[in-house]
């Protein structure tokens, strides 16, 4: 057989890495990570969870 070649998108981000680079600039790493721990232990979208966390933490801030 012919070797195919494969036509696609490049590679797009996901939306928790999208995430990530909107608010790395508001957050250190450390703060990052708590967030990220809040997305996860929730069912919802983990996207969604994450902006609502980062909202939060500016908020509060």
């Amino acid at each position: 057989m012919s070797e195919e070649k494969k036509i696609g998108r490049p590679k797009t981000l996901t939306d928790e890495e999208k995430a990530d680079k909107r608010v790395v600039t508001y957050l250190n790493q450390n703060e990052l990570d708590k967030i990220k721990e809040i997305a996860k232990s929730d069912e919802r979208t983990q996207s969604y969870i994450l902006r609502q966390a980062v909202q939060e933490f500016i908020k509060n801030k």
